[in-house]
């Protein structure tokens, strides 16, 4: 079972995710959050394989997560889902320990996948998605 922790500022978006992905029998929704605050809170309290991280979070950005994240000893993976990142932006989540970095344009089928790919419970590439120049 992969647990899953959402954190998005877009209610629409977040439950939409959370009702796609709770359709999988292997995917379990651990929390759903709006800050940078309320995931790391979630983190600590309950275990957790993935994080989806939106990246910009209304005046919050989602980046600030990821060194909280392993401040907080958090040992997953964090998918970054964003509506677009510029390849310097996706370069430096990388290094700052994002695992992947999918567009919310995507189709929901590769999202499950990416999440799979990511806990290595497939086979299947992670391929970069295409950024803008």
């Amino acid at each position: 079972m992969t647990r899953i922790l959402l954190i998005d500022d877009h209610s629409l978006f977040r439950e939409a995710i959370a009702r796609l992905l709770g359709r999988e029998s292997d995917f379990e929704i651990v929390g759903e959050c709006t800050t940078v605050e309320e995931g790391i809170a979630v983190l600590k309290s309950n275990a957790v394989d993935v994080v989806l991280l939106d990246i910009n979070l209304g005046l919050q950005q989602g980046g600030a997560f990821l060194p909280l994240a392993r401040q907080a000893e958090f040992k997953g993976k964090i998918l970054v889902v964003t509506a677009g990142v510029s390849r310097l932006e996706a370069g430096r989540l990388v290094e700052r320990g994002c695992a992947g970095i999918i567009l919310k344009q995507e189709r929901p089928e590769v999202l499950i996948e990416r999440i799979r790919a990511i806990t290595g419970e497939t086979e299947a590439a992670l391929t970069p998605p295409p950024l803008p120049d």
